[in-house]
């Protein structure tokens, strides 16, 4: 709960509060919709698109006495100035039921207080989904990144499960590598029965720690009532394996995912939605250890105007995230704030926070993290925009939780950055959209 009274102090400062992703994707207009790629009244049938970004910013640690006695060899305690260009090329071909997608990207990043970072980061990866027969859709993704520096920024979110390392947070010299892969197929037993299965699996290496990886498998049965309303009845099995010590530890999560399923709009106002959902999970160890966890969220998003949007979200679960040598147990929150300023002026703020435990049982050591985001847009033409942010987070874990190096057990940070961001759009084949009627 500190975590949250904290945040709301976040809030105070930056004034805004955020904007989940998706509702402000569905309000993306005017010469942001163009500068991002949006394409309303139509389909993609197939494009190839260059997105860069050229950047400069500034990390800044701040201390207080706590962190200072926690302090005993945290490699991620450095302030300094950064630079660096990104670029990102994606194809995509094909729309509704059959597309398959391919991207790589880079980023070059320099750092005045680490000059031993000579290497860009690289990332790959592709998707396909594909109808097999009138009832079925097949699915599935692969990825591999490497970064020759390590990120950390363990922080969830309510609107998105997992985000150990993000973009602009703090770093220390060392290799990371993550690959992975997920696949599914789901089936139409009826007009409102669906049956949807998927399995998928991810490792993860740092330098100077083992490798940890997840495997998953899961299946569900929904059954639709009504219009955005019905239920489901699903079982999932995932393991986790960090070897420390020369040791394998395993840890099970068997998810009975029993619940409602509720998305639509609301009576008193159509530009007011409310989602959410609930489910199970029962996890356990090789050691003979087991813990039931309730898991559910819910989403309430208003449209604002024709270009704003605002938003809230909660978030509970249980899952595997990289960087963590257990079991995470969390709540998370995010509510949000964000829209255009002026007709070519874009303003979208974060704020969220999150707590629970690494482990099971009722002696778990706590985690509790909250982070706040302020980003201002100003497009100068169809496909070039100028970008300012500003970014500040807090975590509390426990030492020894994480298995990345060198890290204690609290972290403040806030980091500002300006720069460019661009679309180059090579092949941009649009075809009118059907009326389903």
């Amino acid at each position: 709960m500190n975590a949250c009274r904290a945040a709301v102090r976040v809030c105070a400062v930056i004034g805004l509060c955020a904007l989940s992703s998706d509702a402000w994707a569905q309000r993306e207009t005017g010469p942001f919709g163009n500068l991002f790629g949006s394409q309303p009244g139509g389909d993609v049938n197939q494009s190839l698109s260059l997105r860069w970004s050229a950047y400069g910013g500034r990390d800044d640690v701040l201390r207080d006495r706590a962190q200072d006695l926690a302090a005993i060899d945290d490699r991620y305690r450095t302030s300094g100035d950064y630079g660096g260009l990104s670029g990102q090329v994606a194809y995509t071909r094909g729309a509704a039921d059959n597309r398959f997608s391919l991207f790589g990207s880079t980023n070059a990043r320099a750092y005045g207080a680490q000059h031993d970072i000579p290497m860009p980061t690289f990332s790959t990866g592709t998707a396909f989904n594909t109808a097999a027969g009138k009832r079925t859709l097949l699915r599935g993704t692969l990825s591999a990144s490497f970064a020759p520096y390590l990120q950390l920024a363990p922080y969830i979110t309510a609107d998105s499960e997992t985000g150990p390392f993000s973009f602009g947070s703090a770093v220390a010299t060392g290799r990371s590598l993550a690959w992975g892969g997920d696949f599914g197929v789901t089936h139409h037993l009826s007009a409102r029965t669906t049956l949807t299965m998927d399995g998928g699996w991810q490792r993860g290496q740092f330098a100077r720690a083992a490798a940890s990886e997840n495997r998953t498998a899961r299946g569900r049965v929904t059954q639709n009532l009504a219009a955005g309303f019905g239920v489901h009845a699903g079982y999932g099995y995932q393991d986790a394996r960090f070897p420390f010590g020369g040791t394998p530890a395993v840890t099970t999560l068997h998810n009975l995912d029993l619940g409602v399923d509720f998305s639509r709009a609301l009576s008193f106002s159509r530009h007011t939605r409310l989602s959410f959902g609930t489910g199970s999970s029962i996890a356990g160890t090789t050691l003979g250890s087991s813990q039931y966890f309730m898991t559910g969220q819910a989403t309430l998003e208003q449209g604002i105007g024709r270009t704003w949007a605002a938003s809230a979200a909660y978030n509970r679960s249980s899952h595997y995230t990289q960087g963590f040598r257990d079991l995470l147990f969390l709540d998370a929150f995010t509510a949000g704030l964000g829209g255009q300023i002026a007709p070519r002026v874009q303003l979208s703020n974060t704020v969220s926070c999150s707590f629970g435990t690494v482990g099971l049982g009722a002696t778990a050591p706590s985690i509790g993290s909250y982070t706040g985001s302020t980003r201002l847009a100003i497009a100068l033409s169809r496909r070039v925009a100028l970008s300012a942010s500003y970014t500040y987070y807090h975590y509390d874990t426990p030492l020894g939780a994480s298995t990345l190096p060198g890290i204690s057990g609290q972290l403040n940070r806030q980091a500002f950055m300006i720069g460019l961001n661009g679309l180059i759009p090579f092949i941009n084949d649009v075809r009118p959209r059907r009326d389903s009627r």
